[in-house]
């Protein structure tokens, strides 16, 4: 859940989640998944920053 403060300022939208999500722990080496490679947004194309500009 995001704060009301938090949604007005950022834009977020009553009906928007922001989700995240952290990796812990080691690569199985030898398991096929961590094989593949995807394309991704570079940081620029993919966020928004407010409140840290000039």
């Amino acid at each position: 859940m995001q704060s009301p403060v938090v949604r007005e300022h950022a834009g977020i939208a009553n009906d928007q989640v922001t989700m995240k999500s952290i990796a812990l722990g080691w690569p199985g080496e030898s398991f096929p998944a961590n094989a593949v490679v995807s394309e991704r947004k570079s940081v620029e194309e993919a966020t928004v920053f407010v409140g840290f500009g000039d």
